[in-house]
């Protein structure tokens, strides 16, 4: 038996889901979250670590949101997550097992500085990073990228390094559209380039 949390209420500015949720006379572990904690301009903290969730709720617009810790168990950072949240300046994907980051995950996020993101990765969706003006790193070359979706990275004007790994063989059309300040791309790899 697993517990799925379909709605939430009475959180304030933090959410720390835990491992496990009485059942019976037991516990049994939170394996899904399907609350969507979108538009909540209240939520500043979201700790979701304790959980055993493969997929992200949403956390679309939540403004305040700063600090998002993730499970080892996840897999997929799903479409829109978190889109337009202002004020998430970093995501340390390192120790969770995602393989896909959907398109528009984090679509919008301005002030975007840092993500590490775990070796599992294989996919980015079409953009998936869409207007992160600040980030001026990203490091996939540990990743087992395959596919970088279309428009992936537009408008990431502040991009100035990237290292991409050898797995690497799709990139779809504008994946680094307005990135100006990029130089020096190694794409011997890649074996489909958009425009």
């Amino acid at each position: 038996s697993s517990a799925r949390i379909v709605n939430a209420e009475g959180y304030t500015t933090d959410i720390d889901v835990p491992a496990t949720l009485p059942y019976n006379e037991g516990e049994i572990p939170v394996t899904a979250i399907e609350h969507n904690f979108g538009d909540d301009a209240n939520i500043a903290t979201v700790d979701l670590s304790k959980t055993s969730i493969t997929t992200t709720p949403s956390f679309r617009n939540c403004s305040s949101l700063e600090t998002v810790l993730l499970p080892s168990t996840l897999e997929t950072i799903n479409e829109y997550t978190f889109a337009n949240c202002d004020n998430l300046q970093s995501i340390d994907l390192s120790g969770t097992n995602v393989k896909g980051i959907d398109s528009w995950a984090f679509d919008g996020c301005d002030n975007l500085t840092t993500i590490v993101f775990p070796s599992t990765l294989e996919t980015i969706g079409n953009s998936a990073f869409n207007s992160c003006r600040k980030i001026q790193e990203i490091d996939l070359s540990n990743t087992k990228l395959t596919t970088i979706g279309e428009c992936a990275f537009q408008y990431c004007n502040e991009l100035c390094s990237l290292s991409l790994p050898a797995s690497l063989k799709k990139i779809g059309n504008y994946a680094f559209y307005d990135n100006y300040a990029l130089r020096d791309l190694d794409l011997s790899m890649v074996e489909e380039i958009g425009d």
